[in-house]
C-alpha cells in the first residue's frame, strides 16, 4: 500500500504549498519575483532529477511546444491566485478554484477529449455548481464589496487557466519525459516571471525595497517550490501503482490541510454557507471520482 501512502504525502505537501501562497499575500509580497524564485527552485530540482534518472530526450520540438503553452496558462493561474488571496480568504478562494477546476476539466473531457460521464460525474457537476454559488455568496470582507467582488473575478481566471494547464497535460505524450517536461514548464515560468517583475519595476509597482522583505521573499518562494516539487514526485511514484481515480481524490484533500491552517493561523472562521460548501467542495470531488 505504498502508494497509499506516497497520496497522503502528496496532499499534505501541496496543502502546506497551498497556505504559504496565503502567507505570501498577507505579507504584500510580489507576485512575480515569488513566481519566479518558485519556478527557479522547481527547474533546478527537475533538472537534476532528469539526469539523475538518466531520462531520454526523442522529440524536443514536440517538448519545448507543450512545455511552453503549459507555462503560459500555469504563469497566469498563478500570478492571479497570489493576487486573488490579497483580496479574498482560503476558505472561499481554495474551495471555489479546486471544485471549479475539476468541473472545466470534466467538461474539457467531454467536449474536446470526447471522453463520456458518468452519471456520478453529472450529479458531481450539479453539485459543484452549488458549492461555487455558496462559496461565493459571502458580502462581507473587511467591508469592502468592491474589494470581494474583484477577489472573485481574479479566483475565477485563476480557475480557467487552472484547468487549462490540466488540459495541457493531457497532451504530454510517451515522447515527453516527466522531469523534462516539468523543467522546460517551469523554465518558461522563470523568463515570464522575470519580465512581469521588470514591467512592474518600470512602473513603480515592485514591494518595498528593505533587507527583511527580500529574505522573506525568497524564503517563501523556495518552500513553495520545494513543496509543489516534492508533492509532484510523490503523485507521480503513487500513480506508478495505484489507481488513478484514488490517489487523485486523495491528493485532493491538501485544501483541508490548507483552510485548517489558516483557520489556525489567520483565524479565518467560514461562515455557515461555506462550511456547507466546503462539504459540497469534498462531496463533489468524490462523485468526479468515482
Amino acid at each position: 500500500m505504498s502508494w497509499f501512502v506516497f497520496s497522503i504525502l502528496a496532499a499534505l505537501f501541496w496543502g502546506f504549498e497551498n497556505f504559504l501562497y496565503k502567507t505570501s499575500a498577507k505579507r504584500n509580497y510580489n507576485s512575480a519575483k515569488i513566481t519566479a524564485i518558485f519556478g527557479l527552485t522547481v527547474t533546478m530540482l527537475s533538472t537534476l532529477l532528469f539526469f539523475v534518472s538518466g531520462e531520454k530526450l526523442i522529440n524536443i520540438r514536440y517538448l519545448l511546444i507543450i512545455g511552453f503553452l503549459n507555462a503560459v496558462v500555469f504563469f497566469v493561474s498563478l500570478i492571479t491566485r497570489f493576487e486573488a488571496l490579497k483580496k479574498v480568504t482560503i476558505s472561499i478562494f481554495y474551495p471555489i478554484n479546486r471544485t471549479g477546476s475539476l468541473l472545466l476539466m470534466v467538461i474539457f473531457s467531454y467536449t474536446l477529449l470526447h471522453q463520456n460521464l458518468s452519471p456520478m460525474q453529472l450529479v458531481g457537476l450539479v453539485v459543484a455548481l452549488i458549492t461555487i454559488y455558496l462559496l461565493s455568496a459571502n458580502k462581507n470582507l473587511n467591508g469592502s464589496h468592491s474589494l470581494l467582488k474583484s477577489g472573485l473575478v481574479l479566483t475565477l481566471i485563476s480557475t480557467i487557466f487552472a484547468a487549462l494547464g490540466n488540459l495541457t497535460l493531457e497532451y504530454v505524450s510517451d515522447n515527453v519525459g516527466t522531469y523534462a517536461f516539468t523543467s522546460v514548464a517551469y523554465g518558461f515560468s522563470v523568463i515570464f516571471s522575470y519580465i512581469l517583475g521588470q514591467f512592474m519595476k518600470n512602473n513603480h509597482q515592485a514591494e518595498a525595497d528593505n533587507s527583511k522583505d527580500k529574505v522573506g521573499i525568497y524564503v517563501i518562494g523556495t518552500l513553495i517550490g520545494v513543496l509543489n516539487f516534492a508533492g509532484l514526485i510523490l503523485f507521480i511514484e503513487a500513480l506508478k501503482t495505484g489507481p488513478f481515480s484514488i490517489v487523485g481524490a486523495i491528493t485532493n484533500f491538501s485544501l483541508l490541510i490548507t483552510l485548517s491552517l489558516a483557520m489556525f493561523f489567520y483565524k479565518e472562521r467560514p461562515t455557515v454557507k461555506q462550511v456547507l460548501g466546503i462539504f459540497l467542495a469534498f462531496l463533489s470531488l468524490f462523485l468526479f471520482r468515482i
